[in-house]
């Protein structure tokens, strides 16, 4: 992981670090990996975006984080993050907490 913090990367970049989080490091290295990632936890969050809108949408405490101003819901996506805790067995919680921030409650809950 690189030293840049967690909420000042871009979604692509969250997406990759959360791919490459889920997948392993493999032997390569370059842009495809970094494609292939962000494709990878891309799919990875739709095939569970039941479980994580059950987990997030429902939550009066995200629901108060999703509408803050950005820089104050990236302050505290450790709410997200403890919402989605109850996901047993999903890595990188703070990685997905930080996607689903910059995607906004409307987009991530379907309002």
């Amino acid at each position: 992981m690189s030293d840049t913090p967690l909420t000042q990367l871009t979604e692509p970049e969250l997406l990759a670090q959360l791919g490459k989080e889920l997948l392993g490091s493999g032997v390569g290295f370059g842009p495809e990996d970094t494609r292939r990632y962000r494709r990878f936890a891309e799919q990875w969050i739709q095939s569970r975006m039941a479980e994580i809108r059950g987990a997030v949408c429902n939550d009066d405490g995200v629901r108060a984080v999703f509408t803050r101003d950005i820089q104050e819901r990236l302050n505290d996506f450790g709410i997200v993050a403890d919402a989605l805790a109850t996901l047993q067995g999903h890595p990188p919680l703070t990685l997905l907490a930080l996607v689903l921030l910059r995607r906004g409650y409307n987009v991530v809950c379907g309002c």
